[in-house]
């Protein structure tokens, strides 16, 4: 097992922080008929290479783009951020992982280009919602959300950890 380096574990802390830091800053969310999130089931199974949402030089050209509003060690965590969210739409959980390690990735899109997910991401900001990312929307994200579970309520089943 390879050991993460200092850089990518000062990365993963500052998000973290800054996830849990935005989380504790917004308002109540009351709850309404619309789904709260969409639960990409597929990835619970097989997580995707968290490298898979970096953009990159080869990404920014043929790809759609996501806002990630925060990443969870926690299923439990990105379902309840994702349920006290005032969103424009429906955010999509993504499991993806990193050096052995499983972290759910909330994602708001897809996005057809760089600048409608800069747009929505400083419409966040508006609202209060300054601690985001724009990264590359998963290439099967697509077809997973057709197919994704959506859910009101956060009620996850054990988590499924891929091997």
């Amino acid at each position: 097992m390879m050991s993460m380096p200092k850089s990518l574990l000062a990365l993963i802390a500052i998000l973290t922080g800054l996830t849990l830091a935005a989380a504790a800053l917004l308002p109540p969310h009351t709850p309404s008929e619309k789904s709260a999130y969409s639960l990409v089931q597929s990835t619970l199974k097989a997580p995707l290479p968290a490298t898979s949402l970096q953009l990159t030089s080869q990404t920014l050209a043929d790809s759609q783009f996501a806002v990630q509003l925060g990443l969870y060690p926690d299923l439990q965590q990105a379902t309840t951020t994702a349920q006290q969210l005032s969103l424009p739409s429906v955010p999509s959980i993504f499991a993806t992982e990193q050096n052995a390690h499983l972290w759910y990735t909330l994602l708001l899109g897809p996005y057809p280009d760089m600048e409608q997910a800069q747009s929505a991401q400083s419409q966040l900001a508006t609202k209060g919602i300054a601690a985001t990312n724009l990264v590359v929307w998963p290439a099967d994200g697509a077809s997973s959300k057709q197919s994704a579970s959506s859910k009101s309520q956060a009620s996850p089943n054990t988590q499924e950890q891929g091997s």
